[in-house]
């Protein structure tokens, strides 16, 4: 699908509902714009923020151990002393 985004007299573009639902962004969202070469057109690709590796990882593990005091008590009780 193409749309036509008209550039505003402050030469901003507001990007409409489907663009935003495609990129899952919402109309806070900050996008990084790349402009770049598609052969001989000239063309800027919009990529949606990036989530830091801590966001994505981020409680990936919760739950593995059980409770996590029971786990280290247990773990501590094993050690040769």
């Amino acid at each position: 699908m193409t749309y036509s985004l008209p550039i505003s007299s402050q030469n901003q573009v507001t990007l409409n509902r489907a663009i935003r639902k495609h990129l899952g962004i919402s109309s806070q969202s900050t996008v990084t714009a790349i402009p770049t070469n598609l052969g001989s057109r000239k063309v800027v690709i919009l990529e949606p923020p990036t989530q830091s590796w801590v966001d994505r990882v981020a409680g990936i593990g919760k739950g593995m151990y059980g409770n996590v005091d029971e786990y280290i008590k247990n773990e501590r009780k094993s050690w040769d002393r």
